[in-house]
């Protein structure tokens, strides 16, 4: 929710067990809806957020065609 909201540059602060976490969006895009590279593992620590593309929705198949990204790093 929100995340359309989220520009490259803003920080996004995650609680991990009373620990605040900051990152740095560095990516935002959308991806087909069974593109799965997005949550594949990567060799450096970051955050990836998928949500529902809202333009991509079809009414008549009660479906998202497309999820927005948004990718952060540790900063």
């Amino acid at each position: 929710r929100g995340l359309y909201g989220v520009n490259i540059g803003d920080p996004v602060f995650l609680n991990v067990n009373g620990t605040q976490r900051r990152y740095v969006v560095t990516e935002k895009r959308t991806v087909d809806y069974n593109d799965l590279s997005v949550v594949y593992p990567t060799t450096s620590e970051r955050l990836t957020l998928i949500t529902c593309d809202i333009p991509s929705y079809d009414a008549g198949n009660n479906f998202y065609w497309e999820r927005l990204v948004v990718v952060a790093v540790p900063g």
